[in-house]
C-alpha cells in the first residue's frame, strides 16, 4: 500500500494502492472538488506517525494497535481528516 497527503481544500492522508484509487476515495469521503496537484505520496513511517498523533471526531487518538492495523491492512481508506471537517 501507498500513502497520500491531499492539503486542498481539505487535509486526508489516504492509504491506497494507487494514486487513482486515492483520488477516488478522497472524492467520496471528503470532498468533490479537490485539488490534486497538491496531493503527494508519503513514507510509509510519515504516515504511521502522522496517523498515530491524529485526533479523530472523538477527540482522542487512535490505540497503538488501532493504528497498526489500519496501516497494515489492505483497505484503501482515510486515515486522517483535516480538524477543520471533525
Amino acid at each position: 500500500m501507498k500513502f497520500y497527503e491531499i492539503s486542498n481544500p481539505f487535509y486526508a492522508l489516504v492509504k491506497s494502492e494507487s494514486m487513482p484509487e486515492a483520488r477516488e476515495k478522497y472524492t467520496e469521503v471528503i470532498s468533490e472538488r479537490p485539488h490534486f496537484a497538491d496531493m503527494k505520496e508519503v513514507t510509509r513511517d510519515n504516515a504511521l506517525v502522522k496517523y498515530a498523533r491524529s485526533v479523530g471526531e472523538n477527540k482522542r487518538q487512535s490505540s497503538i494497535s488501532e493504528v497498526l492495523y489500519n496501516i497494515q491492512n489492505e483497505e484503501t481508506k482515510v486515515l486522517v481528516i483535516g480538524g477543520d471537517l471533525i
